[in-house]
Protein backbone atom coordinates (compact mmCIF):
# COMPACT_ATOMS: atom_id res chain seq x y z
CA UNK A 1 0.00 0.00 0.00
CA UNK A 2 1.56 3.33 -0.87
CA UNK A 3 0.70 6.83 0.33
CA UNK A 4 1.69 9.91 -1.09
CA UNK A 5 3.06 11.91 2.06
CA UNK A 6 4.14 10.40 5.65
CA UNK A 7 1.11 11.89 6.86
CA UNK A 8 -0.93 9.64 4.82
CA UNK A 9 1.53 6.66 5.63
CA UNK A 10 0.87 7.15 9.33
CA UNK A 11 -2.97 6.98 8.88
CA UNK A 12 -3.14 4.18 6.15
CA UNK A 13 -1.04 2.00 8.72
CA UNK A 14 -3.40 2.67 11.64
CA UNK A 15 -6.44 2.02 9.79
CA UNK A 16 -5.03 -1.07 8.80
CA UNK A 17 -4.12 -1.82 12.32
CA UNK A 18 -7.47 -1.03 13.19
CA UNK A 19 -9.29 -2.67 10.63
CA UNK A 20 -7.27 -6.31 11.85
CA UNK A 21 -10.51 -7.11 14.00
CA UNK A 22 -9.37 -8.94 17.21
CA UNK A 23 -8.70 -12.51 16.68
CA UNK A 24 -8.53 -15.41 18.97
CA UNK A 25 -5.70 -17.90 18.58
CA UNK A 26 -5.46 -20.51 21.25
CA UNK A 27 -4.86 -19.16 24.38
CA UNK A 28 -4.94 -15.36 23.87
CA UNK A 29 -6.34 -12.60 21.77
CA UNK A 30 -4.69 -10.52 19.65
CA UNK A 31 -5.28 -6.75 19.53
CA UNK A 32 -3.60 -4.13 17.73
CA UNK A 33 -1.57 -1.85 19.91
CA UNK A 34 -0.27 0.76 17.92
CA UNK A 35 2.82 1.46 15.44
CA UNK A 36 6.70 1.12 16.43
CA UNK A 37 8.41 1.61 13.54
CA UNK A 38 7.18 3.41 10.17
CA UNK A 39 9.68 3.38 7.29
CA UNK A 40 10.08 5.34 3.64
CA UNK A 41 10.54 3.60 1.03
CA UNK A 42 11.55 5.59 -2.42
CA UNK A 43 11.45 1.80 -4.51
CA UNK A 44 8.92 -0.83 -5.59
CA UNK A 45 8.03 -3.42 -2.69
CA UNK A 46 6.67 -6.86 -3.71
CA UNK A 47 3.29 -7.59 -1.85
CA UNK A 48 3.97 -9.35 1.35
CA UNK A 49 7.06 -8.77 1.41
CA UNK A 50 8.54 -8.48 5.14
CA UNK A 51 10.50 -5.23 5.49
CA UNK A 52 11.36 -5.66 8.87
CA UNK A 53 11.05 -8.13 11.39
CA UNK A 54 12.42 -8.77 15.16
CA UNK A 55 11.45 -11.78 17.06
CA UNK A 56 10.79 -10.42 20.95
CA UNK A 57 9.33 -13.90 22.13
CA UNK A 58 6.46 -13.59 24.50
CA UNK A 59 5.92 -9.86 25.62
CA UNK A 60 3.07 -9.11 28.03
CA UNK A 61 0.93 -6.10 27.11
CA UNK A 62 2.42 -3.54 29.29
CA UNK A 63 5.82 -4.36 27.25
CA UNK A 64 3.83 -4.28 23.91
CA UNK A 65 2.13 -0.72 25.12
CA UNK A 66 6.04 0.34 25.74
CA UNK A 67 7.01 -0.47 22.57
CA UNK A 68 4.95 1.58 20.37
CA UNK A 69 5.06 5.34 20.10
CA UNK A 70 2.90 8.54 18.56
CA UNK A 71 3.08 9.73 15.74
CA UNK A 72 5.71 12.28 16.61
CA UNK A 73 8.27 10.03 18.54
CA UNK A 74 8.29 7.95 15.23
CA UNK A 75 11.98 9.08 13.67
CA UNK A 76 10.34 9.46 9.78
CA UNK A 77 8.78 12.55 11.24
CA UNK A 78 11.88 13.75 13.38
CA UNK A 79 12.54 16.89 11.02
CA UNK A 80 15.86 18.24 12.58
CA UNK A 81 19.00 18.04 10.81
CA UNK A 82 21.60 16.49 12.92
CA UNK A 83 24.53 19.42 13.68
Amino acid sequence: MTAPNRREAYLKALWLGRAGHPSKPNGGEWRFAGISMLLPFSEDVDEGAEILWVDRGLLTVRKIKKLTKTKRQLPVFNDKKDA
